[in-house]
């Protein structure tokens, strides 16, 4: 792309996007984390749109590139780059994917975007890969083709997803959390309530149905997570709300809310979350501890954990601690984060840039932990709303030892194993630490080989020591710490929890909850006394509204 050309905002948004693409592609993070890890120029709205769309497309535009029989200029390698030109006269990298990605990106605003004005634009771009004068009329006859190909086959298929014959995946609602650093549930309803949101009453049996009539300025408080947990439609614009970016709200996978929940750490104990970037989870155990408690917040690479640091401390910490040579945006001076003018109820943080299994367990600085939250890198099999179809990709975002170079050319069940290898290695690291109490592991895959094979190896080579403790028992007679769902039967895993976009209307997910064997606590003796009370984090009985 030329200097002239980098100045359009539609070739500047193609460029972009393609970036976003890349990295997704080319397995080198999660969409939302490249968008959130990335300065870009253009409108993020915009941006996000088009690398989703892209990517829920791209059989189709897979399909239609092989049907157009037009030989690609340059080889297939998804590295997305920053270049320093093309943003006016500053000196700022340019964000652009691959050949590859640029081409799949401009096909999708030329054959299924509502736009009909860039035509010069799709000329140049589609030239640049092509070498083909004519790529568009070609493109557009080749999905002529595809498209009617596809007709026919789903004439007798029944679609999931109403409105569009070549998606048939489900169509997820969007979960926002409230932050309780911030804000509190009623406070939060009320900010909603002035911005023309109505809260709607259901029933956990009811919520599926409900959902489908939802209404863009509606919502629901989530059942099983009723203090802290809205539901809103799919495609909801949170990311304008003032809630959301004063960080009162926080959007957020429900599945990925449940892991913290199932932790229920000792509020006077410290906590340790493994592998904590970007800080979700790490935020939700934040809440749940007292002043004399401590969190510490682990992850090894520089990048998400400088993301980690700046969303905790836009969030809302504010005892927290750096440890590591990183640089992050707009953080007190580390020597001072730690003390505050007033008394603060919240818990002292310490973020650690560090490799976790080069903790050590006996180390006398983590003598107080008892819990440890355990979300390592995975494939990703469970996100299957942000996943390009068919390519059967194997995210590693996050903790991975494995180089770009190593996954070329090796099969997703090589890939599986040694994802698995490293997350039963981490696993067992986490269950010698010397005074824990309970380790809940969690992942965002379906595949049994990172779950329950995973948990099973360590039950076993801890057998005597931690036993698998039953997650929201199926028949528990408190209905909102019930979850039907449950580990693999066939592996004897029915105490651990799944999740899934059919049944649960959320990611994929696992979590095992390991507590020990000598510290195993009834329901009973697990709750919190009455006297113990940390931070906002503490849940309250919300009274009942009238509709």
């Amino acid at each position: 792309m030329s200097m002239s050309e980098s100045n359009n905002p539609n070739a500047l948004l193609y460029s972009e996007a393609s970036f976003l693409v890349c990295n997704v592609l080319g397995k080198k993070c999660r969409l939302k984390s490249a968008l959130y890890e990335n300065d870009f120029t253009t409108d993020l709205r915009k941006l996000y749109a088009l690398a989703c769309k892209t990517l829920d497309s791209f059989s189709l535009l897979h399909e239609t590139v092989k049907q157009s029989k037009l030989v690609h200029r340059h080889p297939v390698e998804h590295i997305p780059t920053k270049s320093i030109e093309g943003r006016g006269s500053s000196s700022e990298p340019r964000l652009t994917g691959c050949h590859h990605c640029l081409l799949y990106v401009t096909l999708h605003d030329l054959l299924l975007g509502s736009s009909r004005s860039n035509y010069k634009i799709w000329a140049k771009e589609l030239y640049l890969v092509t070498q083909d004068t004519g790529a568009i009329s070609r493109f557009r006859r080749a999905y002529k083709v595809v498209k009617k190909a596809r007709k026919k086959e789903n004439e007798h298929t029944a679609c999931i997803r109403p409105g569009n014959q070549n998606d048939t995946r489900l169509l997820l609602p969007c979960y926002a959390r409230v932050n309780r650093l911030r804000a509190d549930l009623e406070s939060v309803l009320k900010e909603l309530q002035s911005e023309q949101y109505t809260e709607l009453q259901t029933t956990g049996k009811r919520t599926r149905k409900m959902l489908r009539k939802l209404e863009d300025n509606q919502f629901y408080v989530d059942y099983h997570l009723s203090d802290n947990l809205l539901i809103f439609t799919h495609g909801s614009l949170l990311y304008k709300l003032p809630a959301v970016t004063s960080r009162k709200l926080i959007i957020q996978d429900k599945a990925s809310c449940i892991v913290p929940e199932v932790v229920r750490p000792n509020p006077n104990a410290d906590v340790l979350d493994a592998c904590a970037a970007p800080g979700n989870k790490t935020l939700q155990l934040i809440e749940m501890m007292s002043p004399q408690a401590t969190v510490f917040a682990i992850d090894r690479d520089p990048t998400r954990f400088r993301t980690l640091c700046n969303n905790l401390h836009s969030s809302g910490v504010q005892r927290l601690s750096i440890s590591g040579s990183i640089i992050v945006d707009n953080l007190p001076d580390p020597e001072n984060a730690t003390t505050t003018k007033r008394p603060c109820s919240q818990p002292r943080v310490e973020a650690i840039c560090q490799d976790f299994l080069s903790l050590d367990p006996m180390d006398s600085k983590f003598s107080r932990v008892e819990s440890i939250l355990l979300d390592p890198s995975c494939s990703g099999s469970g996100l299957v709303a942000r996943q390009p179809e068919g390519t059967g990709s194997v995210l590693s975002s996050g903790y991975s030892n494995m180089g770009e170079d190593d996954m070329k050319g090796e099969d997703i069940s090589r890939r599986l194993e040694r994802l698995s290898n490293l997350q039963a290695q981490l696993l067992r690291h986490a269950l010698s630490f010397q005074n824990v109490r309970r380790v809940v592991y969690s992942t965002c895959s379906v595949r049994s080989e990172e779950n329950e094979a995973v948990v099973l190896e360590n039950l076993e080579r801890f057998r005597g020591q931690f036993k698998l403790e039953t997650i929201w028992p199926a028949g528990n007679s408190d209905a909102r710490r019930r979850w039907l769902h449950r580990g693999l039967s066939e592996m004897g895993c029915e105490a651990c929890l799944r999740a899934s976009p059919e049944s649960d209307l959320t990611n994929g997910f696992f979590i095992a909850s390991f507590v020990r064997v000598s510290e195993s606590h009834t329901e009973s003796e697990s709750k919190r006394p009455d006297d113990e009370k940390p931070i906002s984090g503490e849940k309250k009985k919300r009274k009942k509204r009238k509709k």
